[in-house]
C-alpha cells in the first residue's frame, strides 16, 4: 500500500511539472500573466490581489491600479508601491499602448483556438535602429519608442527628439490611445449631450479629446440588438473641466484602462498588432 501511494504521489508531481508555470519576468514584462480573461470577462467580476501599501480600498483609483498591475499593463515602482500620483512620462504611456496592442486584448471576435493563446500571439517588435537621437539601444522602452513612431501613434517632440523622461499631458495621452483605437466601430456621439471644452486644447488633440469624453451610442444590426451609453474614457472633474494640459498620472492612466472595457467595441486598429 505505501509503495502505491508514493508511486501515486510521484505521477502528481510529475504532472505538476508539466504544467504551465506563471512568473513575473524582471524588467516590468509579465509575459506569464494569462489575460484571456479579458475576452472572456467583464473585469469587475473578477477580484485581483493588492501588493502596494500606497494603493487603499477607499480610493477612486483601487480597482484600476489592482487591475492593471495582475493584467501586466503596469507594474509597481517597487515591490510595495504603485505611485499613483507619480506622473506617467512618455516613454512609459507607449509602452503600455504597445502592450495592449500587441496583446489583442480588446477583441472578442477572436477564434477559440486563439483565446487561450492571446497574450503569446503578438510582442513588440527588437528593432536594431532607431529614429530619435535620445533614444538608446537596450532600454526597457527602445522598442516601444520605436513602434509608436512606426505605426504612427508618435512623432516625438521635433528636431529628432522623442522626449525621454518627460511627462506626458492629458490630451498627448489620449491622442496617442486615440491613434490605436478602431473609432469606426464605436458608432456616433451626441456633440449637444456635453458642453463645449472651455478650456485650452492643441489642435492635433481636438479630435481625440472629443471622442473620448463622450459616450458613444451604436445602433444594431441584423444579429446584434442596439447598443447605448457606451462609456466615456474620461470625465470632467468638479469644475466641468478636463485639465488636458495636465500631466497624466499613474492612476489616471490606469483608470483609462479600465474604462476601455466594459464594453466590447473599442478595438484595436489592425495594422497596430500586424
Amino acid at each position: 500500500m505505501l509503495k502505491r501511494f508514493v508511486k501515486f504521489i510521484c505521477v502528481v508531481l510529475c504532472i505538476a511539472m508539466l504544467l504551465p508555470f506563471t512568473a513575473v519576468a524582471e524588467g516590468g514584462d509579465h509575459e506569464g500573466v494569462d489575460l484571456n480573461y479579458w475576452i472572456t470577462k467583464i473585469p469587475y467580476q473578477e477580484t485581483f490581489p493588492n501588493p502596494f501599501s500606497d494603493v487603499t480600498a477607499d480610493s477612486w483609483y483601487d480597482f484600476a491600479c489592482r487591475f492593471v498591475f495582475n493584467t501586466g499593463f503596469m507594474v509597481g515602482t517597487s515591490e510595495t508601491t504603485f505611485s499613483p500620483h507619480t506622473y506617467v512620462t512618455r516613454e512609459m504611456a507607449v509602452l503600455i499602448i504597445a502592450k495592449i496592442c500587441m496583446r489583442y486584448v480588446f477583441f472578442n471576435y477572436l477564434p477559440q483556438s486563439l483565446k487561450y493563446s492571446c497574450s503569446d500571439i503578438g510582442s513588440i517588435p527588437h528593432y536594431e535602429e532607431y529614429s530619435f537621437k535620445d533614444v538608446e539601444p537596450g532600454k526597457w522602452y527602445s522598442d516601444a519608442v520605436q513602434w509608436a513612431y512606426e505605426k504612427g501613434v508618435t512623432e516625438g517632440i521635433g528636431d529628432g527628439y522623442f522626449g525621454v523622461g518627460q511627462p506626458v499631458t492629458r490630451e498627448d495621452f489620449l491622442t496617442m490611445l486615440y491613434k490605436v483605437v478602431n473609432t469606426s466601430r464605436m458608432g456616433i456621439y451626441d456633440h449637444y449631450k456635453l458642453p463645449e471644452v472651455f478650456e485650452p486644447v492643441a489642435d492635433y488633440a481636438v479630435e481625440s479629446v472629443e471622442f473620448f469624453r463622450h459616450k458613444h451610442y451604436l445602433a444594431g444590426g441584423a444579429h446584434y440588438p442596439p447598443k447605448e451609453d457606451i462609456p466615456e474614457i474620461i470625465r470632467g472633474v468638479s469644475d466641468g473641466t478636463y485639465h488636458l494640459k495636465d500631466y497624466v498620472t499613474r492612476a489616471e492612466v490606469a483608470v483609462m484602462i479600465v474604462n476601455l472595457k466594459p464594453n466590447d467595441n473599442y478595438y484595436i486598429i489592425e495594422k497596430m498588432y500586424r
